[in-house]
Order: structure tokens, then C-alpha cells, then sequence
């Protein structure tokens, strides 16, 4: 056993080529002045990321050129940069995301640093490298899959690159109001385990941010507006959403 200290997996063999967001599955204590305590009597080899970031601010526990091992992957440990979003248990939804936000600033600033480019290539999950749950928090709030989640990251770091997101919604009319809906990933019991979409005709949307609700409903008094009925909703199932979401990409607009 190894205890935790700055450099203990090496350098990295070269420039890091991708960004991995962790979520730390710690309580609403387990803060970044917490981590800056713990690690340095943590068992090394049973990991770590380069960078925590919790309500209370953030710990940078080894520098961005060194080796973290974050991913249970090989490749991934020496060529991805790592944060934890921690207090993913017990926090609020507001409280997790505003958590985010802060790692998506802190991603951006790295992602400039290293003329990275944020895109699925270059953001990408833990689940992909091994057999976790990780983000588990992040999963469930914005989409419970791959695409979804990434977009997610995607444009949140893209908003703090000072990177546009083009993405606008199909704007209702009578004629394409037939092929638009909202809809929410359900589970077996049919209890929704995302967060609300809209499929325009072209797309599925996720209104993300504080003020996502309050644009998807007036997206919904739009679509009224024009056709004199209410926008209509559906459920989709964990697999229907998967394959949905390979036909038509989901895309995420932050309203915050």
C-alpha cells in the first residue's frame, strides 16, 4: 500500500488528449477541503483524480502533466485530465449542478490550455473505460446515456471556451406540429429517470440551467399559440430512448 502524494503515478508520456468528469459518489460533506485531507492518507492505488471541485471551492491534488489513476483504464489514466464534481450524495439538484458548473469552468480553462476542443472525442464518461456507475448523479439529471450526458458537458465547457452553441429549436407551425412532442426516459415501473425532452421534428432537445423549465414552457405556449392544443407528451423507454437517441441526436441548450 501507497499512500497518496503528488507524482506517485509518473509523468504522462505526452500532451493529454481528453477530459474525463468523474462524479466522487461522496456525501454532502465530502467537500474539497475534505479531499485535500483524506487523499494524503489514501490508498494511491485505489485511486484518484487531478482535480476536486465541491461548494467550497476546489483542491488540485496533482498536476495536469502527471499520471492520475482515476479511470481503472490504462489508456485513459495517462492521456485523459480528470475532475471529481463532488457532494453527489445528499446534495440538492441545484446544489450538484452549480457544483458542475464550477468543473465545467475549470475544464474550459485546461481544454484552452492544451488546444483541446470540447466534442464526444474529447469529453467522454468513465463508464466508457470500466464498469462503474460514474457519473452516477450526472447520469440521472441529464439523460442516462452516453450522448446525452457528453452534450451535456460539452456545452457547458463550450459556454466558458466562449464557444456558440448554434443549436436553436424547430420552431413550431401547423404544418410540422404533428411530428413535435415532449417526452421523459422512464423505468420499469414508468417513474421518469431524466429530465424532460423535446423532440422538434428534427431533434431531441434537453432544456438545460436554472431557467430550462421555464424556456421548454414557453416553447409549449408557442406551440399552443399556433395550433390550439397543447404540445403533446410521451414516455420512452430506457432501450426505445438509447435507439432513439442513435437516429436523432440529443442536443442540450443551458438556459442559465
Amino acid at each position: 500500500m501507497t499512500l497518496f502524494y503528488p507524482g506517485i503515478a509518473g509523468k504522462r508520456p505526452g500532451k493529454p488528449t481528453f477530459v474525463i468528469i468523474h462524479n466522487d459518489a461522496g456525501s454532502i460533506n465530502a467537500c474539497a477541503s475534505y479531499y485535500r485531507s483524506w487523499l494524503p492518507n489514501h490508498e494511491a492505488e485505489l485511486g484518484f483524480a487531478h482535480v476536486y471541485i465541491a461548494k467550497d471551492g476546489k483542491y488540485q491534488a496533482d498536476d495536469f502533466d502527471n499520471i492520475a489513476w482515476h479511470s481503472g483504464n490504462s489508456f485513459a489514466n495517462e492521456w485523459a485530465l480528470s475532475w471529481e464534481v463532488c457532494q453527489s450524495m445528499g446534495a440538492s439538484d441545484a446544489e450538484f449542478e452549480a457544483v458542475e458548473e464550477a468543473v465545467f469552468q475549470d475544464v474550459a480553462a485546461a481544454m484552452k490550455r492544451y488546444g483541446l476542443t470540447p466534442n464526444r472525442e474529447t469529453v467522454r464518461l468513465h463508464k466508457e473505460y470500466s464498469a462503474t456507475d460514474c457519473p452516477h448523479r450526472s447520469w440521472a439529471l441529464h439523460g442516462s446515456a452516453i450522448n446525452a450526458v457528453q452534450d451535456y458537458f460539452i456545452a457547458g465547457i463550450k459556454k466558458y471556451m466562449g464557444i456558440e452553441n448554434p443549436i436553436q429549436p424547430n420552431q413550431p407551425t401547423k404544418e410540422n406540429s404533428k411530428m413535435i412532442y415532449i417526452f421523459n426516459v422512464v423505468d420499469a415501473n414508468g417513474k421518469p429517470t431524466g429530465g424532460t425532452m423535446l423532440f422538434d421534428g428534427i431533434r431531441c432537445i434537453a432544456f438545460a440551467g436554472k431557467n430550462g423549465k421555464l424556456a421548454l414552457d414557453h416553447y409549449s405556449g408557442t406551440y399552443k399559440q399556433i395550433t390550439g392544443k397543447d404540445i403533446p407528451t410521451q414516455s420512452k423507454t430506457q432501450a426505445q430512448f438509447d435507439l432513439w437517441g442513435k437516429m436523432y441526436k440529443v442536443e442540450y441548450i443551458n438556459f442559465n
